[in-house]
């Protein structure tokens, strides 16, 4: 196999991970339709939903090409191009599609899309032409959103790995009696070669240690940029980015999560969506609230409490949102205050992207 093969099959193969199991989200139990399951990535599609205790449908056209699909885990098949293809699909998964895996698009993909129940997911990878048509109450997701939803992610590690680095230099120098300042940047670096000038020794442990963080945080600083220039090209991002405390990252962040904003009836559905509201214990007499749910996306969700860490203690923009905030930390405690203030954010945010409306400090609590 030759490095370019190799290369195509470590594609094909991420390509189908992330419509299983970063998209789509398929769970043990569910039906799971695979449009198109004899492509390279429709066979490791079929395999992955099959794995996770999916009960996968396939398409295929030909005994050959059915027989192959069944040995990979489907459970059933059917011709998406016969004319009762939507009715041998209604035979096949009579409770509906939870899931569906268009790796083809076109009239037949369509037809088929109509068995989805409500609260559905459609996926599909860049490149499938025509692509889906929306539905109401289905959602249908492509993978443009997730690829900047990793460079966020991809960043936020960089920036992890960044910050565990300099604690590590900080340790070891301790042991040897050379406390490190809280500088930053290159006001860190600047500093760790100041103490190490004259221990020739333990520069041959510590340099290396800071060539690493030195070249790490260049890479996340040039994924920062990539964020940054996404963010001032997307009228969404600008708009969010004037609440006090949103940045580009988590701008960027809460538009990919969201997608379109009519995937939610309302407002306050999204900040049960990124896990933010309480649980709720009921059993006979008892009933009262608990921690927060910490459901979804948990990525988004430690965003907008940074979001709203910083809007409590750091910006100096009066807003009703704010005041609303402060108060309730002189009377429950910050982390607390946060929490809510970071679910009232979600909402918001949501708002204004459904409603197409520009961020009013003394009208965000409206």
């Amino acid at each position: 196999m030759s490095l370019r093969e190799a290369g195509a099959g470590a594609v094909t193969g991420l390509t189908a991970v992330q419509g299983v199991v970063d998209h789509a989200r398929v769970r043990r139990g569910e039906t799971v339709l695979v449009f198109g399951a004899t492509g390279a990535v429709g066979t490791l599609a079929v395999q992955f939903a099959a794995s996770r205790g999916a009960r996968v449908i396939a398409t295929a056209t030909g005994k050959k090409a059915r027989d192959l699909v069944r040995r990979l885990g489907a459970k059933a098949t059917i011709d998406g191009r016969d004319r009762d293809a939507a009715d041998k699909l209604a035979v096949a998964a009579p409770d509906g599609v939870d899931v569906v895996l268009a790796f083809a698009g076109g009239r037949e993909l369509e037809r088929l899309l109509d068995l989805v129940p409500r609260g559905g997911r459609v996926v599909y990878p860049n490149g499938v032409d025509p692509e889906p048509q929306k539905r109401p109450d289905v959602r249908v997701k492509g993978y443009d959103s997730m690829r900047v939803r990793t460079l966020v992610a991809a960043r936020s590690k960089l920036v992890q790995v960044t910050t565990e680095l300099s604690n590590q230099i900080r340790g070891l120098m301790k042991t040897f009696g050379l406390r490190v300042p809280g500088a930053k940047g290159g006001s860190f670096e600047a500093e760790v070669l100041r103490l190490l000038s004259g221990d020739h020794g333990l520069a041959r442990v510590i340099l290396p240690l800071l060539e690493a963080w030195n070249a790490v945080r260049r890479r996340a600083a040039e994924l920062g940029r990539q964020l940054l220039a996404g963010a001032r090209q997307s009228q969404a991002c600008q708009r969010l980015m004037a609440i006090p405390g949103i940045g580009a990252i988590t701008a960027t962040a809460f538009v990919t999560a969201i997608e379109d904003p009519a995937n939610f009836r309302s407002s306050c559905s999204v900040a049960a969506w990124f896990g933010l509201t309480t649980r709720r214990y009921q059993s006979g007499e008892v009933d009262y609230d608990g921690h927060i749910s910490r459901r979804g996306d948990a990525q988004m969700r430690g965003l907008l409490y940074e979001a709203a860490t910083v809007l409590l203690t750091r910006s100096q923009v009066d807003s009703d949102l704010r005041a609303w905030g402060l108060k309730l930390r002189e009377r429950l405690g910050f982390k607390r205050a946060a929490v809510a203030v970071a679910r009232k954010l979600a909402v918001v945010m949501h708002s204004m992207l459904k409603s197409g409306q520009s961020y009013r400090a003394k009208a965000a609590m409206a």
